[in-house]
């Protein structure tokens, strides 16, 4: 049985099954796609395969064009966070800061959903057989879904020099370390592809669970004495003055 997709191929269900290394293992396999379809008599269109290419390579571009936004604005943050006093000025500025994150993020579920589109056409058997792909997304969602937290609970915090004893608490650090090791895991996962094979699902989202059990403690053990120290001396000095 045959049956039309909607990037402009019509294939079958045998080819379908083979996944989509067919439309985008490189130029090398171009032609063994077109003999392929040949053989199968089937059409091929290669200006809609310039177009798909082409689409794909942008987005994948303007992926980690967002990446590096969200990573520069959130180091910005940190800085301004713990190295200056509360003002407006500040607020306005981890604001703005914040909005590039969201808008960041924003674009990167934006641009992966439409290379998922190209690579697989939503195809839910391609999807559940892709266990980087599965992991990716569900850990852009668990980032998602914590940034709700970042912006209604630790943002506000950052912008008043008042509250920021606060934010070394346990509910603010699991928020941070969450944030800080989703971001940074969903960009590995984006250059993992060679460990798809070994890791797969339950691989992928083990070594996720142990990078936050990893950076909780760091941020205990190690970050949160050394954020706190100079507090204390401050204190110290004042009450000795």
């Amino acid at each position: 049985m045959h049956f039309s997709i909607s990037y402009g191929y019509a294939v079958d269900a045998d080819f379908a099954a083979k996944g989509s290394s067919y439309f985008f293992s490189g130029a090398s396999n171009h032609s063994s796609l077109a003999r392929y379809l040949r053989a199968k008599n089937l059409s091929f269109e290669p200006n809609m395969k310039l177009f798909l290419d082409v689409t794909r390579i942008t987005m994948i571009y303007l992926h980690i064009i967002a990446m590096i936004a969200a990573a520069v604005s959130i180091v910005m943050v940190d800085f301004l966070a713990f190295n200056r006093q509360g003002s407006p000025a500040l607020a306005r500025m981890i604001d703005r800061l914040a909005t590039i994150v969201l808008l960041s993020l924003l674009a990167l579920w934006a641009t992966g959903l439409t290379v998922i589109g190209i690579d697989t056409g939503f195809d839910p058997h391609l999807i559940a057989q892709n266990g980087k792909l599965l992991a990716k997304l569900l850990v852009v969602t668990i980032l998602s879904i914590n940034g709700v937290g970042v912006h209604l609970y630790v943002l506000p915090r950052l912008a008043d020099g008042g509250q920021r004893t606060a934010l070394l608490g346990s509910l603010t650090l699991s928020i941070g370390v969450v944030s800080a090791v989703s971001w940074g895991y969903a960009a590995f996962l984006g250059i993992a592809k060679a460990l798809s094979p070994h890791l797969g699902f339950g691989g992928f989202i083990a070594l996720y669970a142990l990078a936050i059990a990893l950076a909780w403690m760091v941020a205990v053990l190690i970050v949160r004495p050394r954020l706190l120290r100079p507090r204390g001396l401050q204190k110290a000095q004042a009450a000795i003055l």
